[in-house]
């Protein structure tokens, strides 16, 4: 059977079983006149209740069950009026709903029936019971049968409402698991799982390293991988690609996410498989010294202190030559130079971390002249 026709097929038992639990909890029966069924069942069931608080002090409180059937009518009136000129007129006057006529049913538990006169008195008094109205009164003596506990006390009609619902949400998740299990098939396998470590030691590379790893890969590959990354990471990456290359990138990310997990599946297992020797190799070694001046002088700094962070340069200049540092101090505004100083000497770090500094700044440097 093809999967249309068991999506059909699911649809119309879901809307049978709905409509007919629609019926059952709200159309019991279809009275002639709305209004009269309502006050009708709010007239029963006032005095279902009042018969059960009456008797409940004699015969203990769950001992008793009353059920009440009413008729109600609109009742009108007719009026005749005589004018000077002996002229009748007739009008009428609705009354509105008047009890036709009731009927009262009480059970009792228990088996001695001594005191059913006194009941049937207090029944009658309480109901107003009038023979000429055709009301009629039965009061029954038989012990109670235990319900069942996994009933709750719930009645067969609440039970079978119960029923009927669950075979509706039944229903709707068997519709529901049918259409992801169709969605599933046509889509392929699920998508690939990342490998965490590999990962973790990946997002260790410093963005340098990153971007000498991408250049040599597919845009698509480097797209994944980018998706992959951080937001800050990724973004730091991105700045230093050569331009014509981002938008290559660019331009798979946003085709990323519209892929479906079994391709998604393959071009992910590629990409880790590519991502392995990045994440196993050492840190690359500066091509030249930090230090020379040469390698500065004819440097676009301005360039590069767009893509150095405050961090490093705060870190690099605590072990740099003088010659250096007002290298850097001329093409930069005197505050934030002044800024960058003091926070040096508020923050002074190892010459190891200060080396690492210098080597990213001077890989950045490289990158920026190959852009």
């Amino acid at each position: 059977m093809k999967s249309k026709q068991i999506y059909f097929l699911l649809v119309v038992l879901v809307l049978c079983v709905g409509v007919g639990i629609g019926r059952c909890f709200w159309m019991p029966f279809f009275p002639a006149h709305p209004s009269t069924f309502k006050r009708q069942t709010e007239y029963a069931e006032n005095l279902e209740n009042k018969l059960v608080h009456l008797l409940e002090p004699a015969t203990g409180v769950g001992n008793v069950r009353a059920s009440v059937v009413a008729e109600m009518i609109h009742q009108n009136t007719n009026q005749t009026k005589f004018d000077f000129k002996n002229a009748t007129r007739t009008t009428y006057q609705d009354k509105g709903l008047v009890l036709r006529h009731q009927s009262v049913s009480v059970l009792i538990n228990a088996t001695d029936k001594s005191k059913q006169t006194s009941y049937q008195n207090l029944i009658k008094g309480a109901i107003g019971f009038t023979p000429s109205r055709g009301d009629s009164l039965s009061i029954e003596f038989l012990p109670f049968v235990k319900v069942p506990v996994w009933t709750f006390g719930l009645s067969p009609l609440c039970l079978m409402r119960m029923g009927g619902l669950l075979g509706l949400l039944l229903l709707v998740g068997l519709f529901w698991l049918v259409k992801e299990w169709h969605h599933a098939e046509k889509k392929g396998p699920s998508s690939y799982c990342p490998d965490p470590v590999l990962w973790h030691k990946a997002k260790k590379c410093p963005a340098y390293q990153w971007v000498l790893f991408l250049k040599t890969k597919r845009p698509e590959i480097s797209a994944l991988l980018l998706y992959h990354l951080d937001r800050e990471k990724a973004a730091e990456i991105i700045d230093l690609l050569p331009e014509n290359y981002v938008k290559q990138v660019i331009l798979h990310l946003n085709h990323i996410e519209k892929l479906s997990p079994g391709e998604r599946q393959v071009l992910f297992k590629e990409a880790e498989d590519q991502l392995r020797p990045l994440a196993k190799a050492a840190s690359l070694q500066p091509e030249s010294a930090f230090d020379d001046p040469e390698t500065w002088r004819n440097a676009d700094i301005a360039k590069l202190l767009h893509y150095v962070s405050k961090k490093d340069l705060i870190m690099a200049i605590q072990t740099t030559p003088e010659i250096i540092q007002q290298l850097f101090k001329s093409h930069m505004p005197p505050a934030l130079w002044q800024e960058l100083m003091q926070r040096a000497q508020q923050s002074p770090c190892s010459v190891a971390s200060s080396q690492q500094a210098k080597e990213k700044i001077i890989r950045i440097a490289h990158l920026l002249r190959e852009k």
